[in-house]
């Protein structure tokens, strides 16, 4: 039987996975197959490896001594990251056993030989990641995965590997502009007019109310047809150019913040990427407006009552958000200063960006 070991402090927290029920990731545009979400949605579980989830424990340990001047600024990288929930673990683990915190049900349950049939999705032999579901929140989310860097392999890659991950960067984007488009999903019921890109054909489908545009597709993009590319993705909706605006500006205004933030961290990520998600539920957006209103005009009617107010809001979520994923080669590298190669891409993000927002 897996559990999931949460770790609260010092003192790690269980819920049998035996019990819960997943399903395949509906909305994954890039990475390793394999991903599953739980039946609330909530929660996100991917296969990862030792060196991702050593990454994450690390930057949880630095949040819970944020107090720290040393620590001030690893607080704010984890504004980018996906909430770490746990890994899973097949059994239940000694460190479970000894924290008293196991039922005598759980214990049962693990000595059940019926198992939940959700759970033969779960590989035990590679180690999985519990960690926030960053979809949860919207109801139609159109999805875009940036890989960044031009260096795509570590130091514990295969000479293989280097090579062909070295011909992959300098054929794509990755080498030109430190970043490159590995899989986008836009909400809609149609292929828009691809007739700006070449290779498109069998390279983007139209299902389930969505169009998906697959990794080879973002790797024939050139410098310039990228930048179409990022037109397409957040235009290609029912949204008002007000609203497209917005999220455009949102998105500029993330990436200017996660940059400052780096550029005083001390790691090295190799193969990294940025998510990029908006809503399009049109109900969604005059909720915000609504509120947005709503909160505007409670503001001047009783400046007194903010405390209240807080304790009130029941605002759903984002309308759209970035933040960052993949950690399967990232790591903390102290005395050898900030990642220039995601810099560059970040910085470039940023230039293509603030186009959409002059036209």
């Amino acid at each position: 039987m897996f559990t999931s070991v949460v770790s609260l402090g010092d003192r790690p927290a269980v819920f049998p996975v035996s019990l819960m029920k997943y399903s395949k990731a509906e909305h994954q545009v890039a990475g390793h197959d394999g991903a599953l979400v739980d039946d609330t949605g909530m929660v996100f579980i991917k296969p990862s490896t030792e060196q991702e989830i050593q990454f994450y424990t690390q930057i949880q340990a630095m949040e819970s001594s944020a107090g720290d001047d040393d620590n001030e600024e690893a607080l704010y990288l984890t504004d980018f990251l996906p909430a770490f929930m746990g890994t899973l673990q097949h059994g239940i683990s000694e460190q479970v056993e000894q924290s008293q915190q196991v039922t005598d049900e759980l214990r049962q349950m693990h000595m059940s030989q019926s198992q939940s049939q959700t759970a033969s999705d779960i590989d035990p032999s590679i180690p999985y990641l519990v960690l926030e579901n960053l979809l949860y929140p919207y109801k139609h989310p159109s999805i875009i995965d940036i890989k960044l860097g031009s260096v795509l392999h570590d130091e514990n890659s295969s000479n293989e590997k280097r090579e062909r991950l070295q011909r992959v960067s300098e054929e794509t984007t990755s080498g030109s502009l430190h970043y490159r488009v590995c899989g986008m999903k836009l909400y809609g019921d149609k292929v828009p007019d691809l007739s700006k890109f070449d290779n498109a054909d069998g390279h983007v489908t139209c299902a389930n109310g969505y169009v998906t545009f697959d990794k080879w597709f973002g790797r024939a993009l050139t410098k310039e047809t990228v930048l179409d590319n990022f037109t397409l993705f957040f235009m290609y909706n029912r949204l008002s150019h007000e609203q497209q605006q917005s999220v455009v500006q949102n998105i500029v205004v993330k990436l200017q913040l996660l940059y400052n933030t780096l550029i005083d961290q001390e790691l090295m990520i190799r193969s990294g990427s940025l998510l990029f998600i908006y809503e399009n539920d049109a109900s969604r957006w005059e909720a915000e407006t609504t509120f947005a209103q709503t909160a505007e005009d409670d503001h001047h009617d009783d400046d007194d009552d903010d405390e209240e107010d807080e304790d009130d809001d029941t605002h759903p979520g984002p309308l759209s958000q970035l933040n960052m994923i993949d950690f399967a080669h990232a790591k903390f590298t102290p005395g050898q200063g900030p990642d220039d190669d995601i810099l560059d891409g970040i910085h470039n993000l940023i230039t293509a960006l603030e186009t959409l927002l002059q036209d």
